[in-house]
């Protein structure tokens, strides 16, 4: 979108004269950081504290300049903005809140900032954006489609936490495996008949009396009709140990309310999985290069000398100032299967501003799927209908304070997903993974005897496929 007015927004800008270190005369509107890092953000080729910078020292200039003409100075706002700045330190610390109210010359600053960023950007003098769909500033104010948190509904209520081992480390390495079964694939959901398919979430479950805890991940993915069977045997034989499955992809500086037609969210490639089907060590041999010392080279030298190469000496000196010698190494080789999987959602992670501290995150379907079911988003929401109105997706919440029972999903309606399937020839494999594990509030007291409490936690995992017309198998 280009601005309307390009001459007002090219205008001649009001100046503040600096003194030879870079800073304004007398008390700032401006705070460390902001013009440090906030500002410097607006130059290209300039290094965090450089004050010196020409093209730097111009833009805070005429910040500065801005923030005067639209009313701020020393005399008039900088001791109430000094007591704003201290009272809202100490009642966030009371209150355990973000919310703040912010400084005048804060408020001024921030108006200044977005016209030169703005016009800047207009002109092309900006750093170019590290994501390839979108140039916004990462300087972002509130969404302004101002979503709702995710929509309270318990969506499981199966004791994963239960087993017959009666010492906790038991249960730990041989307790029950977690049937998520009857969660992928739910009839119900915000009293909206599905069936609606699990396509991610999250889940845990702790007991302090016996020092019980649990996570599970649903991760869901779409592969190529043909890949199905090595893909279902390779992921059945991988461990899942260090979040091994490749992450969900994240938008962060995207508006809600501009999924899915806006630019702004990118279209993801597929992802690699690579799993090692065969491993060894062979043993190589590395050419090291170490520096002689100052008597090795001397030495060198004089036995230059001795055989009649004086007129080398000085050649000798600057050639020979390193040695190399084969030394034999051990080398890990691998053998690898590599197959290419779509990752059918993105997260929102919201990372501007929000309101009363609400955290507005959710999960959104990827675009090219959203796109291609002509789905439109339900506004307030994280959620997509389709073309007659009816709902597409749910993202659902339960207990996001609690360890005890937490829960967080996202579904998608069977008879959408089903028919995307069916026109790109992909199917559905899901995998469920988490850890049975002690209590957070044990980790001391099992630190203290670390051996013999043994392994603190298992990892487990489950995989399930799901093809156009049939249930998960």
């Amino acid at each position: 979108m280009r601005p309307p007015f390009p001459k007002d927004l090219h205008r001649v800008w009001p100046q503040v004269d600096l003194n030879e270190k870079g800073r304004v005369h007398g008390p700032s509107p401006l705070r460390m950081d902001f013009e440090n890092y906030t500002l410097g953000r607006l130059v290209r080729d300039r290094g965090n504290y450089d004050d010196t910078h020409p093209e730097y020292r111009k833009i805070l200039r005429q910040v500065l300049g801005r923030v005067r003409e639209l009313g701020w100075t020393a005399e008039a706002f900088a001791k109430v903005d000094d007591s704003i700045g201290s009272d809202g330190y100490l009642r966030r610390r009371e209150e355990n809140t973000t919310r703040r109210v912010d400084r005048y010359g804060k408020k001024y600053s921030w108006i200044a900032y977005h016209e030169q960023a703005g016009m800047r950007a207009d002109l092309g003098l900006m750093e170019a954006s590290h994501r390839n769909c979108s140039d916004r500033s990462s300087e972002v104010d509130v969404d302004p489609s101002f979503p709702h948190p995710r929509r309270e509904e318990r969506v499981h209520s199966e004791n994963w936490l239960a087993g017959a081992q009666q010492a906790l480390p038991d249960w730990i390495a041989r307790g029950p495996l977690p049937d998520t079964t009857p969660l992928l694939r739910r009839g119900v959901i915000f009293d909206e008949k599905g069936p609606w398919l699990m396509l991610d979430g999250y889940f845990t479950q702790q007991d302090k009396v016996t020092g019980r805890d649990l996570f599970c991940f649903v991760r869901a993915f779409l592969a190529p009709k043909k890949d199905e069977k090595p893909l279902v045997a390779a992921l059945k034989k991988q461990s899942m140990r260090g979040r091994w499955l490749p992450e969900k992809p994240t938008e962060v500086y995207a508006y809600a309310g501009e999924f899915p037609w806006c630019s702004t969210y990118e279209i993801y490639p597929t992802v690699t999985m690579r799993f090692v089907t065969k491993r060894w060590t062979e043993t190589v041999l590395r050419r090291r290069t170490h520096k002689l010392t100052v008597i090795a080279q001397m030495r060198q030298a004089f036995d230059s000398m001795l055989v009649g190469k004086e007129g080398e000496l000085e050649q000798t000196r600057a050639k020979k100032t390193t040695q190399s010698q084969l030394v034999e190494g051990q080398e890990i080789r691998e053998e690898a299967t590599e197959l290419e999987v779509t990752i059918p959602v993105c997260d929102f992670q919201w990372e501007g501003p929000t309101i009363d501290d609400q955290h507005v995150s959710g999960v959104f379907l990827a675009k090219p799927i959203a796109q291609a079911l002509n789905l439109r988003l339900i506004p307030g929401t994280h959620d997509v209908a389709d073309s007659q109105g009816r709902r597409a997706t749910c993202n659902t919440s339960y207990g996001a304070d609690s360890r005890e029972d937490r829960q967080q999903a996202f579904f998608v309606r069977e008879d959408l997903l089903m028919n995307y399937l069916r026109r790109t020839k992909q199917v559905l494999i899901t995998v469920s993974w988490g850890e049975r594990g002690a209590a957070h509030h044990l980790a001391e007291q099992i630190s203290k005897n670390r051996a013999a409490f043994g392994e603190t936690f298992k990892v487990f995992h489950t995989v399930r496929t799901l093809k156009p017309d049939k249930t998960t198998a």
